[in-house]
């Protein structure tokens, strides 16, 4: 078992007592003064723990080593707790992405991973573990003949880069075969996001639409 990181205060907290100002001169005070000043400037610009408030893509299959990039504020030194067994963080120094390898037998489902220092922890953030390939969203694709084409069952990691933006994907499906579409967004990884699903024909005619199934999260199951 691996200890929990917590979280630690940065600001040293000063408590001044009572002076007897009779016995201080001038010249004594205005020291004092300067002193915890310098010491107060000095906690300030020290305490700055890591502070990740996303990661992309937000998660990676099963026996996969993935680069994530990291939103937020890095830190010299950090390291990462994970509340799940079976992920490796590697950081390398200076950078804004970071090496997630995920074991062969990681259990799929959500992990929660916190990035620390000797200032304190990030507070948690979602990473999916799961057992399909992992593509990424390649842009342009806002319109049917622009659609991405996925060659097989696959996790999709997309951003949207607008708002009302639209994306498309193709997907062959044949007779007898269901397809499932399912976004993960506001319900399991808690983007401020209300998403709709549309399945199209080649020729743009709707065959069904979801806007909220879990939460904002929409799903499509068709046969």
């Amino acid at each position: 078992a691996q200890e929990v990181p917590g979280s630690q205060v940065g600001l040293t907290q000063f408590i001044c007592g009572a002076l007897l100002m009779s016995r201080l001169t001038a010249k004594t005070l205005g020291s004092l003064v300067f002193s915890l000043n310098l010491v107060l400037t000095g906690a300030l610009l020290s305490a700055a723990p890591p502070a990740v408030t996303s990661l992309f893509p937000r998660g990676a299959a099963a026996g996969s080593t993935a680069e994530i990039t990291i939103t937020g504020k890095s830190a010299a030194d950090w390291k990462a707790w994970s509340s799940r067994p079976g992920l490796a963080v590697e950081i390398p120094a200076a950078s804004s992405t970071v090496k997630i390898t995920v074991s062969p037998d990681a259990e799929p489902g959500i992990a929660f991973l916190r990035f620390f220092d000797g200032e304190g922890t990030s507070s948690p953030v979602p990473f999916v573990i799961g057992r399909l390939p992992e593509v990424t969203e390649v842009e342009p694709n806002a319109s049917i003949d622009k659609a991405q084409v996925i060659e097989q069952s696959s996790v999709i990691n997309g951003k949207l880069a607008e708002s009302a933006d639209v994306d498309h994907y193709s997907i062959a499906v044949k007779q007898g075969q269901t397809l499932v579409a399912v976004a993960s967004a506001n319900w399991k990884l808690g983007s401020p996001v209300d998403m709709v699903l549309q399945l199209l024909t080649e020729q743009g005619v709707v065959l069904e639409q979801v806007d909220d199934d879990r939460e904002n999260d929409p799903l499509i199951t068709y046969a």
